[in-house]
Protein backbone atom coordinates (compact mmCIF):
# COMPACT_ATOMS: atom_id res chain seq x y z
CA UNK A 1 0.00 0.00 0.00
CA UNK A 2 1.60 3.42 -0.49
CA UNK A 3 1.44 6.36 1.60
CA UNK A 4 -1.64 8.42 -0.49
CA UNK A 5 -3.79 5.60 0.39
CA UNK A 6 -2.90 5.19 3.90
CA UNK A 7 -2.94 9.01 4.37
CA UNK A 8 -6.64 8.97 3.47
CA UNK A 9 -7.56 5.48 5.21
CA UNK A 10 -6.32 7.34 8.57
CA UNK A 11 -7.71 10.60 7.21
CA UNK A 12 -11.12 8.89 6.87
CA UNK A 13 -11.25 7.00 10.15
CA UNK A 14 -9.84 10.38 12.04
CA UNK A 15 -13.12 12.16 10.45
CA UNK A 16 -15.36 9.83 11.34
CA UNK A 17 -14.23 9.31 14.52
CA UNK A 18 -14.80 13.14 14.94
CA UNK A 19 -18.27 13.24 13.78
CA UNK A 20 -19.26 10.33 15.90
CA UNK A 21 -17.81 12.15 18.88
CA UNK A 22 -19.44 15.29 17.60
CA UNK A 23 -23.29 13.42 17.45
CA UNK A 24 -22.56 12.17 20.92
CA UNK A 25 -21.69 15.29 22.59
CA UNK A 26 -24.37 17.08 20.77
CA UNK A 27 -27.36 14.38 21.96
CA UNK A 28 -26.10 14.13 25.47
CA UNK A 29 -26.25 17.87 25.69
CA UNK A 30 -29.45 18.24 24.19
CA UNK A 31 -31.32 15.41 26.09
CA UNK A 32 -29.51 16.55 29.82
CA UNK A 33 -30.42 20.30 29.01
CA UNK A 34 -34.29 19.02 28.70
CA UNK A 35 -34.20 17.10 31.49
CA UNK A 36 -34.22 13.51 29.93
CA UNK A 37 -30.68 12.73 30.70
CA UNK A 38 -31.86 8.48 30.62
CA UNK A 39 -32.84 9.25 27.04
CA UNK A 40 -29.76 11.03 25.68
CA UNK A 41 -27.79 7.71 27.21
CA UNK A 42 -30.10 5.10 25.40
CA UNK A 43 -29.97 7.18 22.07
CA UNK A 44 -25.81 7.41 22.70
CA UNK A 45 -25.60 3.69 22.78
CA UNK A 46 -28.32 3.37 19.79
CA UNK A 47 -25.71 5.58 17.78
CA UNK A 48 -22.89 3.73 19.05
CA UNK A 49 -24.20 0.26 17.88
CA UNK A 50 -24.62 1.37 14.30
CA UNK A 51 -21.55 3.46 14.47
CA UNK A 52 -19.65 0.35 14.74
CA UNK A 53 -22.10 -2.46 13.09
CA UNK A 54 -21.97 -1.01 10.04
CA UNK A 55 -17.92 -1.14 9.30
CA UNK A 56 -18.15 -4.49 11.62
CA UNK A 57 -20.16 -5.80 9.18
CA UNK A 58 -18.04 -5.23 5.81
CA UNK A 59 -15.14 -6.34 7.81
CA UNK A 60 -16.28 -9.84 9.22
CA UNK A 61 -18.02 -10.50 5.78
CA UNK A 62 -14.64 -11.87 4.62
CA UNK A 63 -14.59 -13.60 7.77
CA UNK A 64 -17.59 -15.55 7.48
CA UNK A 65 -16.99 -16.86 3.68
CA UNK A 66 -16.18 -20.24 3.77
CA UNK A 67 -15.98 -23.42 1.30
CA UNK A 68 -19.49 -23.96 1.33
CA UNK A 69 -19.87 -20.14 -0.58
CA UNK A 70 -16.73 -20.90 -2.72
CA UNK A 71 -18.59 -24.03 -4.13
CA UNK A 72 -21.94 -21.61 -4.46
CA UNK A 73 -20.01 -19.22 -6.38
CA UNK A 74 -17.96 -22.23 -8.64
CA UNK A 75 -21.27 -24.07 -9.58
CA UNK A 76 -23.11 -20.73 -10.87
CA UNK A 77 -19.93 -21.48 -13.54
CA UNK A 78 -20.55 -25.16 -14.29
CA UNK A 79 -17.68 -26.13 -11.87
CA UNK A 80 -17.93 -28.95 -9.46
CA UNK A 81 -15.25 -30.24 -7.25
CA UNK A 82 -15.52 -33.48 -6.03
CA UNK A 83 -12.33 -33.45 -4.02
CA UNK A 84 -11.33 -31.26 -0.99
CA UNK A 85 -9.61 -28.28 -1.43
CA UNK A 86 -8.14 -25.34 0.82
CA UNK A 87 -8.01 -21.92 0.13
CA UNK A 88 -4.68 -20.01 -0.66
CA UNK A 89 -6.56 -16.29 -0.54
CA UNK A 90 -9.75 -14.78 -0.31
CA UNK A 91 -10.59 -11.36 0.17
CA UNK A 92 -14.31 -9.20 -0.17
CA UNK A 93 -14.19 -5.49 -0.81
CA UNK A 94 -16.73 -3.20 -1.60
CA UNK A 95 -19.74 -1.60 -0.21
CA UNK A 96 -22.34 -0.52 -2.61
CA UNK A 97 -20.00 -2.97 -5.61
CA UNK A 98 -19.04 -5.82 -4.09
CA UNK A 99 -16.20 -7.42 -5.09
CA UNK A 100 -15.17 -10.59 -4.10
CA UNK A 101 -11.66 -12.63 -4.30
CA UNK A 102 -10.94 -15.95 -3.83
CA UNK A 103 -7.53 -18.25 -4.66
CA UNK A 104 -8.09 -21.84 -4.42
CA UNK A 105 -5.81 -25.04 -4.39
CA UNK A 106 -7.29 -28.10 -5.47
CA UNK A 107 -6.72 -31.69 -6.76
CA UNK A 108 -5.13 -32.74 -10.04
CA UNK A 109 -8.34 -34.71 -10.64
CA UNK A 110 -10.43 -32.32 -10.10
CA UNK A 111 -8.46 -29.92 -12.29
CA UNK A 112 -8.39 -32.57 -15.16
CA UNK A 113 -12.15 -32.50 -15.37
CA UNK A 114 -12.56 -28.91 -15.06
CA UNK A 115 -10.43 -28.49 -17.95
CA UNK A 116 -12.09 -31.46 -19.88
CA UNK A 117 -15.68 -29.88 -19.57
CA UNK A 118 -13.58 -26.43 -20.89
CA UNK A 119 -12.49 -28.56 -23.76
CA UNK A 120 -16.15 -29.23 -24.39
CA UNK A 121 -17.89 -26.02 -23.70
CA UNK A 122 -20.29 -24.89 -26.02
CA UNK A 123 -19.15 -21.46 -24.73
CA UNK A 124 -15.83 -21.89 -25.39
CA UNK A 125 -13.73 -18.95 -28.10
CA UNK A 126 -11.26 -20.95 -30.28
CA UNK A 127 -10.49 -17.50 -31.74
CA UNK A 128 -6.87 -17.21 -31.01
CA UNK A 129 -6.93 -13.41 -30.42
CA UNK A 130 -10.15 -13.74 -28.66
CA UNK A 131 -12.76 -11.05 -29.58
CA UNK A 132 -15.65 -12.70 -28.54
CA UNK A 133 -14.26 -12.07 -25.02
CA UNK A 134 -15.64 -8.46 -23.97
CA UNK A 135 -18.90 -9.66 -23.12
CA UNK A 136 -19.91 -6.31 -21.71
CA UNK A 137 -20.08 -5.19 -25.64
CA UNK A 138 -21.75 -8.57 -26.70
CA UNK A 139 -25.01 -7.19 -24.24
CA UNK A 140 -28.19 -6.86 -26.99
CA UNK A 141 -29.55 -3.23 -26.41
CA UNK A 142 -32.82 -4.59 -25.58
CA UNK A 143 -33.59 -7.69 -23.62
CA UNK A 144 -37.14 -9.65 -23.07
CA UNK A 145 -35.93 -11.18 -19.76
CA UNK A 146 -32.56 -11.92 -17.91
CA UNK A 147 -29.76 -13.22 -19.53
CA UNK A 148 -26.78 -15.03 -18.59
CA UNK A 149 -23.63 -14.44 -21.07
CA UNK A 150 -20.88 -16.90 -21.04
CA UNK A 151 -17.57 -17.32 -22.78
CA UNK A 152 -14.41 -19.76 -22.40
CA UNK A 153 -11.54 -19.24 -24.03
CA UNK A 154 -7.60 -20.39 -23.32
CA UNK A 155 -4.30 -18.98 -23.00
CA UNK A 156 -0.84 -20.34 -23.13
CA UNK A 157 -0.96 -20.69 -19.17
CA UNK A 158 -4.73 -20.40 -17.96
CA UNK A 159 -8.19 -21.94 -19.15
CA UNK A 160 -10.30 -18.54 -18.33
CA UNK A 161 -14.16 -18.14 -17.99
CA UNK A 162 -16.26 -15.12 -17.87
CA UNK A 163 -19.76 -14.92 -17.30
CA UNK A 164 -22.11 -11.91 -16.73
CA UNK A 165 -25.97 -12.29 -15.71
CA UNK A 166 -27.34 -9.30 -17.24
CA UNK A 167 -31.05 -7.98 -15.88
CA UNK A 168 -33.66 -6.98 -17.99
CA UNK A 169 -33.01 -3.65 -17.89
CA UNK A 170 -28.93 -4.00 -19.40
CA UNK A 171 -27.97 -3.78 -15.71
CA UNK A 172 -24.91 -6.32 -15.29
CA UNK A 173 -25.94 -8.26 -11.77
CA UNK A 174 -22.76 -10.21 -11.47
CA UNK A 175 -19.63 -10.91 -13.16
CA UNK A 176 -17.24 -13.45 -12.53
CA UNK A 177 -14.10 -14.35 -14.42
CA UNK A 178 -12.52 -17.66 -13.02
CA UNK A 179 -8.76 -18.58 -14.15
CA UNK A 180 -8.11 -22.41 -14.01
CA UNK A 181 -3.85 -23.15 -14.51
CA UNK A 182 -2.44 -25.17 -16.71
CA UNK A 183 1.16 -26.04 -14.58
CA UNK A 184 -0.61 -26.31 -10.89
CA UNK A 185 -3.72 -26.62 -9.59
CA UNK A 186 -4.86 -23.48 -8.70
CA UNK A 187 -7.96 -21.84 -9.32
CA UNK A 188 -8.74 -17.73 -9.38
CA UNK A 189 -11.60 -16.19 -8.90
CA UNK A 190 -12.95 -13.09 -9.07
CA UNK A 191 -16.98 -11.87 -8.43
CA UNK A 192 -18.53 -8.34 -8.90
CA UNK A 193 -21.83 -7.58 -8.02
Amino acid sequence: MDFNKIAMIILFILIALAFYIGIIVFTLRITKRNGYKWLGIVAVCLISILFWFIPAMFTLDGFFFNKKNAIEVLSDNEIELNSDFEFESKSITGIMDYILKFNLNISENDKQQIIQRLENSEFRDLNSNCESCDLYSKIPKYLKSDTILHVVYETDKMWNIQRLHVLQNRYVRTSDFIQITKNSNKIYVERHE
